[in-house]
């Protein structure tokens, strides 16, 4: 899989406004909201915020992967927002994350919401594309930088 094919112009928020965990989370479900993509937003929330209260999916090097599972969605969705600043996360190297990849899928749906987690693991990995992306200043400077 490649996450270039699950992410859309449009599912990227360059610069995010938010400055605390829950607030990034609300504003990454806000895009798919009016982008017509699910249908409950508050279901989505309280999906993605119970998968948060189990353990942080604030990782190292400035990354989050916020994600969860619910019904009022029909397919893989990926949202990513960057914020300069940086939002505390619980990351577990303690840094405040700048780059965050909201995943969602519908429930029952297991294999490609793996597979897209293992693709941004992968890509955590690379500090130089990390650079590049969280110094992204539009959608598509960001869109651009992924697709090479």
């Amino acid at each position: 899989m490649n996450l270039i094919n699950l992410v859309c112009e449009e599912n990227i928020l360059v610069p995010m406004k938010a400055t605390t965990k829950s607030q990034a989370i609300m504003e990454l479900v806000e895009v798919l909201k009016n982008n017509g993509k699910i249908s409950d937003t508050q279901s989505v929330l309280e999906a993605v915020l119970a998968r948060e209260a189990l353990s942080t999916t604030g990782l190292s090097n400035e990354v989050a992967v916020p994600h969860g599972k619910s019904e009022a969605l029909n397919s893989l969705e990926l949202v990513i927002g960057v914020s300069p600043e940086g939002i505390d996360f619980n990351s577990i190297d303690g840094s405040l994350s700048k780059l965050f990849f909201l995943m969602l899928a519908p429930k029952g749906q297991g294999g490609q919401h793996i597979e897209a987690l293992a693709e941004i693991a992968k890509l955590s990995q690379s500090p130089v594309l990390l650079r590049m992306l969280k110094s992204a200043t539009s959608a598509k400077e960001l869109l651009s930088i992924l697709a090479e």
